[in-house]
């Protein structure tokens, strides 16, 4: 992403780092079937605090018909946590945060929008 750009978070795009940690089993994968709605709201419910002292404002779309998916709950909270708190620290002050959620063919994509000064597109 880029500075002043929608900015995407996608499942598959946390680094390097997390899938090194997958590939040599140092992080045991636990799958349960969950609501990604709900998973969202709890994640947003946590960082609600920090919304609130940088000013933002945060909407959700598209969670309430959200199937259930099977995934460890543990690592995509973390996820979650880290593409969401990076949109509310690294936007200005009193800025608005968009999150979506959509089946997309046989998949669930789960979406935000800022105007930070993003990632860089080659990550």
């Amino acid at each position: 992403m880029r500075s002043g750009r929608r900015g995407r978070g996608s499942f598959t795009g946390q680094g390097g780092r997390q899938k090194s940690r997958l590939e040599s089993g140092r992080i045991q994968v636990e799958p349960q079937e969950i609501r990604l709605g709900e998973l969202t709201r709890e994640v947003i419910e946590e960082l609600s605090l920090l919304i609130q002292e940088k000013g933002h404002e945060l909407s959700t779309s598209g969670g309430s018909e959200s199937p259930p998916v099977l995934t460890d709950p543990k690592l995509l909270r973390e996820v979650l946590v880290n593409l969401i708190s990076n949109a509310i620290k690294y936007r200005p002050q009193g800025g608005k945060i968009s999150i979506r959620m959509a089946r997309q063919d046989s998949s669930l994509r789960w979406e935000i929008q800022d105007n930070s000064i993003g990632i860089p597109k080659e990550i």
